[in-house]
């Protein structure tokens, strides 16, 4: 079981370093096999900050109980003291206490031995404070302190103790004490401990285990000497006059670092697998090959890691890579002034950054490469200063060298990504990725309303992003169901005629972008294009459907026309030119019949008439036609040339016929007519595009494939 953030193991079942034996010869240290009772002596766990000594003494403390059932084992823990002033009244009163509770065969000498330490802890704790207050300031008060203390027996000091350790004699079992939290203490606070053990350690059957980081108590015990080197010498002489027996905890590999590490994580997120070797290439091995052993050297350091992983995994896990936020939880834990920056600045480290003119709006053209770049994060010669550095260039490879951005779009270099794990749930204006699955549940008319709601809630963008880049990732998906809603939902209802740009103009674009890039990520998505274009025919959705049979015309070079490698092949060339040639009758049919024209946002399905040959004289004349009502000329140019397209002499020439062109476009300069702003703006378009222009001209074809370009996009 995975366990609590930065809390030390408490059973032996979970002990995944295999202490256990080491924890052994530490009982064997502290109590005699042979007489079954303590060994009095004073032994030192010596080890860094977090490397694990506190889950020793769990582990000791079980082993101690296990082994030796009448076993009394005082746990004291001066960090969580609240008057740490009283360190060795708190000691004597704990040890008083949990002698006090024996109801073992040496209960009587117990319940003796713990009366005789509250005299003892009055007197004892007279002279540790006289010690401390020494020379003059206080003595006063030490003086009435001892007095009063006197005053509750009439033992001295040293007759107390001779009967401490009498009534000690005939407890039959033994009694350890465990210190932890040495460290923790404040150099006064450490001092007052080593003076405590040294004033009652020399009791029989009392053994101590004290846990500390050498390096930082005997700073403590050296902190009132002159010079470094003295404070060495001082605090390590200290020591020696106390402590008997120092044990340093095992050497912790790496190897058995990285197992551990690994058991946590899965028991975090169930997906995750590891690989076989170190040296593979894989994702999970290069994240992991950053953090060891530059970031996590004990065992606390992982513990901390893995439990910022946790919480991030239940709170972003469906959105982001979970290696990615495994990799951050890291530098939340060990830098985490630069995940600040990284929360205060996200687009800066995602790929984007050099997409949609950040790059430029902050450095201008003369903006430093990636490398440059993050040296103003990290600080010069970062590779051998800053040990989260090369993570960094991991999770953001736009710091790589050559590096390249990755298709998986849960990955943290990208922004949306990225959003969602610095917010640590759904950032304004996106869709959690469970909602657009859940939608794939909806009926068709909740479907158009779930699209509506996403224009409303501003969430469409992302809408679409997660339709682009993670389509492959949902399942129980019917995709016809889907997209020919989708289609419905952007298709014009009628064939009235428009006198401005609607919003579902922009929108049909959007989607068509977003189906063309699922279909290049979703294989089953691929496989039913074909049924798509065709639900979304029949429900009158001409635009969108004319658009994706135009795109496999290209792909497939259909209708004489010269194959694109720019269109993705989808099917069988086959079924598409009979699908063609079927919508295509229909359509043209329509179009000589009835204003069909006008039942679209743009003229693209013309130019899929055109592309399969099937737009001819008869459906000009029929535009021409259409289009001899002044409003509905006027619809006619804002569909051709508003917004971004552009068309040429000859597209005018294929769609209408240049002298009905020429003619009307007079009439309308000359008419006076107020215009709405889309169609002025296309009118001006227009007369810069082709009219009053004698620039090159090219063919329809030629004409066609620029065409195709723009709106593929």
């Amino acid at each position: 079981m995975a366990q609590e953030l930065d809390r030390p193991i408490q059973q032996k079942e979970q002990d995944l370093l295999g202490r256990g034996p080491f924890v052994q010869q530490l009982t064997d240290a502290l109590v005699d096999k042979k007489t079954g009772r303590s060994s009095g002596l004073v032994v030192a766990l010596l080890g860094a900050w977090g490397s694990g000594k506190s889950s020793i003494l769990n582990l000791l403390e079980h082993d101690l109980k296990s082994r030796y059932q009448n076993a009394i084992v005082l746990r004291f823990d001066p960090w969580l003291i609240a008057n740490r002033d009283s360190l060795v009244r708190q000691f004597l009163s704990d040890l008083g206490k949990i002698l006090a509770k024996d109801d073992g065969i040496s209960s009587k000498a117990s319940k003796q031995v713990g009366k005789l330490l509250s005299d003892y802890d009055d007197i004892i704790n007279v002279g540790i404070e006289a010690a401390s207050l020494l020379p003059i300031p206080g003595v006063s008060y030490v003086l009435k302190a001892g007095k009063s203390a006197l005053k509750k027996t009439d033992k001295t000091l040293h007759e107390l103790k001779e009967s401490i350790t009498g009534e000690i004699t005939k407890i039959s079992y033994p009694i350890i004490v465990l210190i932890d939290e040495v460290d923790r203490l404040e150099d006064s606070e450490v001092l007052e401990i080593m003076r405590l053990v040294k004033a009652v350690a020399d009791f029989p059957n009392v053994s101590y285990l004290i846990a500390y980081d050498v390096d930082r108590v005997v700073e403590a015990l050296g902190a009132s000497a002159r010079t470094a080197e003295d404070a060495g010498h001082r605090g390590r002489a200290y020591l020696e006059k106390i402590v008997q027996h120092q044990v340093f905890l095992p050497a912790l590999f790496e190897a058995e670092l990285i197992e551990m590490f690994r058991a946590e994580v899965k028991a975090v997120a169930s997906e995750a697998e590891f690989p076989d070797s170190r040296y593979s290439e894989d994702r999970y091995t290069i994240v992991e090959n950053a953090i060891f052993p530059n970031l996590i050297k004990t065992p606390r350091d992982l513990k901390r890691g893995v439990g910022i992983f946790r919480t991030l995994y239940l709170m972003v896990g469906g959105e982001v890579n979970w290696i990615d936020l495994l990799g951050y939880a890291i530098l939340l834990a060990k830098a985490p002034s630069l995940t600040e920056r990284i929360k205060s600045d996200p687009i800066f480290f995602s790929s984007d950054f050099g997409r949609g003119g950040s790059s430029y709006l902050r450095y201008g053209i003369d903006a430093p490469n990636a490398g440059e770049q993050l040296v103003q994060i990290l600080g010069e010669n970062h590779e051998r200063k800053r040990p989260e550095s090369q993570l960094v260039r991991v999770l953001f490879p736009r710091f790589a060298e050559k590096a390249r951005p990755s298709g998986d779009h849960t990955r943290i270099e990208h922004y949306r990504a990225l959003s969602f794990l610095i917010r640590q749930g759904t950032p304004p204006g996106s869709l959690p990725l469970r909602a657009v699955q859940n939608a794939f549940g909806l009926g068709p008319d909740e479907l158009v309303g779930y699209f509506d709601d996403s224009v409303r809630g501003g969430q469409f963008d992302d809408l679409n992003y997660i339709l682009s880049y993670h389509y492959a990732t949902f399942s129980n998906c019917d995709h016809v169901k889907f997209w020919s809603a989708m289609a419905r939902w952007c298709r014009k209802p009628d064939t009235s005629i428009p006198t401005s740009h609607d919003a579902r103009v922009g929108y049909l674009e959007v989607i068509e972008g977003s189906f063309r890039s699922a279909i290049g990520k979703s294989p089953q998505l691929a496989g039913t294009v074909l049924d798509i274009v065709r639900a979304s025919a029949d429900i009158g959705a001409v635009e969108f459907s004319s658009r994706i049979l135009r795109d496999q015309v290209w792909a497939h070079g259909l209708f004489d026309r010269q194959g694109r490698s720019d269109f993705e092949k989808v099917g069988k060339a086959a079924d598409w030119e009979k699908a063609c040639e079927e919508t295509g009758a229909r359509w043209k049919k329509e179009h000589l019949e009835t204003e069909w024209f006008f039942g679209n946002w743009k003229e693209s399905p013309v130019w899929f008439l055109s592309n399969i040959g099937a737009w001819d004289e008869s459906c000009v004349n029929r535009l021409n036609e259409l289009t001899e009502r002044e409003e509905a000329f006027e619809a006619f140019v804002m569909m051709v040339f508003g917004r971004h397209y552009r068309v040429d002499r000859s597209g005018v020439e294929t769609l209408i016929g240049w002298e009905n062109f020429s003619r009307k476009f007079k009439r309308l300069q000359d008419s006076g007519r107020e215009l709405s702003n889309d169609v002025r703006d296309a009118v001006a378009k227009a007369k810069e595009s082709v009219v009053g222009d004698d620039g090159p001209k090219l063919d329809p074809d030629q004409r066609q494939a620029v065409q195709e370009a723009d709106d593929g996009s």
